[in-house]
């Protein structure tokens, strides 16, 4: 279905950004369709939790992070929450345009 509307063609699918994007270090985010974006959500904070072997593992981004990404890397211009209000301040994405 997504072939047929356009919304995929493995000829110019980009692989790289798919996986960034994918990263759970970055963004924990997928594109399901060209209006409409899925991702872990923000906190009101950044926070990070260590792992076993020393490194640092991204439990939740705020929404400054999100914000760039979702305006100018994938062009959306509104974000409905479907988490609990007291997870973020919503005027954080307002004040960036969202």
């Amino acid at each position: 279905k997504a072939m047929s509307l356009g919304w995929y063609d493995p000829l110019v699918f980009d692989q790289e950004g798919y996986d960034d994007l994918d990263d759970p270090s970055f963004a924990d985010m997928h594109v399901l369709c060209p209006k409409f974006v899925a991702f872990r959500g923000p906190a009101r904070r950044r926070s990070a939790v260590r792992t076993a072997d020393g490194g640092e593992a991204v439990v939740a981004f705020s929404a400054s992070h999100y914000a760039p990404l979702l305006r100018d890397g994938l062009d959306c211009t509104a974000v409905v929450r479907l988490n609990e209000a007291s997870s973020y301040d919503a005027e954080m994405f307002e004040r960036e345009g969202l």
